[in-house]
């Protein structure tokens, strides 16, 4: 499961529905269930736009464990 930022979105499928789409990211499929919306006026920088959101287990387990 992926929730993708809007311009991610629109940048990967222009043409289409996003949901229900898969994505990989690091190698991994995810299948996309949202997309934040655009917001125009952040005060933060970009906001969710850019941002591409999976559950906390997956990321875990996709990152290469670091050696001590």
């Amino acid at each position: 499961m992926v929730v993708l930022g809007a311009a991610i979105a629109e940048s990967l499928f222009p043409d289409r529905d996003p949901l229900g789409q898969t994505v990989r990211l690091n190698g991994a499929i995810y299948e996309v269930i949202g997309v934040f919306p655009t917001i125009k006026d952040s005060s933060l920088g970009p906001g969710v736009d850019i941002f591409a959101i999976i559950p906390l287990s997956n990321s875990k387990s996709s990152i290469p464990k670091r050696k001590s």
